[in-house]
């Protein structure tokens, strides 16, 4: 262990043992703080994609009502988003 060598010299092996353990508690306390934040903030995205709710993928224009093309930017959306449009998914 060369690379614990100057970080912990003269300390004894229990105390090098506690900042080991101290590390690895403080990166689980982070993951659990980060986790349900990410998830909270993908929520709303997958709502709105279960829900049907299909935007242009160039400019975020809700395509709800169209399904040749985007009446803002002239973009042709994919065969799976005509799809949703023609046959949105209800969730209740």
């Amino acid at each position: 262990m060369f690379w614990i060598e100057p970080a912990f010299r003269g300390l004894s092996p229990y105390k090098i043992l506690l900042a080991m353990l101290v590390t690895c508690l403080y990166a689980c306390l982070w993951l659990l703080i980060w986790i349900p934040i990410v998830i909270s903030h993908m929520r709303p995205a997958v709502r709105r994609v279960l829900a049907g709710h299909v935007a242009c993928r160039k400019c975020g224009y809700d395509l709800c009502a169209t399904v040749d093309c985007c009446p803002e930017c002239g973009t042709v959306p994919s065969q799976d988003a005509r799809e949703l449009i023609e046959n949105p998914r209800r969730t209740e």
